[in-house]
């Protein structure tokens, strides 16, 4: 696992697997940068640094929605079946108990409501932790319905155009 916008290698690791040079031309080449050097032998670690350094990978919704699309399915090596698992988790687990929950409080059944908030409670807890650990508003676990469907959305964009269709536009290239 690798995030581009922070990585720090000892330059004789990083010159021994060759660098970036045959990775440049990849739009995740971070993640491949930090496979090549786990698989030539090295050790590679993921820090938690949040107290330490920030970074802002994107400025708005569109670009964090561009962004991510043309990361995600190369993420899983262009496995269609990995997109689909992603598609269903997210929507089974994450964003049906929500809507269960909705429509079973419109319809006036409180019993299956009272069920459906469960998981929906359980999840808000788990992403209200994360929030908390990461320094974000706690608050912002509300909008956990939403940022999980971007994320489907995201997913299935990124499936259709980076693995079967044209390609995802970014900084000034196609991304396949």
């Amino acid at each position: 696992f690798a995030i581009g916008a922070y990585l720090v290698y000892k330059k004789s690791s990083y010159e021994a697997v060759g660098g970036v040079d045959d990775l440049k031309d990849q739009i995740n080449e971070d993640v491949l940068l930090a496979r090549k050097m786990k698989k030539d032998g090295y050790k590679t670690m993921f820090l938690d640094a949040k107290n330490a350094i920030t970074t802002r990978m994107y400025r708005d919704y569109k670009s964090s929605f561009i962004g991510i699309t043309k990361n995600i399915f190369p993420a899983v090596d262009k496995h269609l079946w990995q997109s689909l698992m992603i598609i269903v988790v997210v929507s089974v687990l994450i964003v049906l108990p929500v809507f269960l929950l909705l429509f079973y409080v419109v319809m006036g059944n409180f019993n299956l409501a009272i069920i459906a908030a469960m998981p929906v409670i359980l999840f808000w807890l788990m992403w209200a932790t994360v929030l908390h650990n990461r320094k974000q508003a706690i608050w912002m676990a509300f909008l956990y319905p939403i940022l999980f469907l971007s994320l489907l959305a995201m997913t299935v964009v990124s499936t259709l155009k980076t693995g079967y269709g044209g390609g995802v536009p970014w900084k000034g290239r196609l991304v396949k």
